[in-house]
């Protein structure tokens, strides 16, 4: 009877072995995604964040386009951001009402941060290329 038991845990082991080769790439993958998506959001909260100082801190100058790009590239240089992503900026008129004009500057940020990505993508058969490409409006009315 002992040896019975023994035989079949040890049959176990080979087993245990097997199901963690299966296993352990997919552990691997979900933690990897998880991470590229934490990682994404808080840029996209940054770039957010800079675009609302930029708001603030360039209401009064005459080229806000410049402005905002260096309140993005002053963003950058605080501590954990790590220059994550890169960004252009555009400056455009649109109408809300009639006679009445808004200043936009588009930020169109791409996000160059976590550097597993294209193997990410590769693995899931997902294409989320769509999701590095962040664009934030900041918004000035005319004085």
């Amino acid at each position: 009877m002992s040896h019975v038991c023994n035989q079949l845990k040890h049959n176990e082991k080979g087993s245990v072995a097997v199901e963690m080769a299966y296993a352990f790439p997919f552990l691997i993958l979900v933690f990897m995604v998880m991470m590229f998506l934490m990682d994404l959001i808080m840029v996209k909260q940054e770039i957010t964040t800079a675009g609302f100082s930029a708001m603030r801190t360039c209401a009064s100058m005459p080229n806000k386009a410049a402005c905002v790009l260096a309140v993005v590239e002053q963003n950058q240089s605080l501590p954990g951001s790590n220059n994550r992503y890169t960004c252009n900026a555009n400056a455009t008129q649109t109408s809300i009402a009639p006679g009445t004009t808004m200043q936009v500057v588009n930020l169109n940020c791409t996000y160059e941060g976590f550097t597993p990505i294209a193997q990410i993508m590769i693995m899931m058969g997902e294409d989320m290329s769509g999701m590095l490409n962040i664009d934030i409006p900041v918004f000035f009315p005319q004085i």
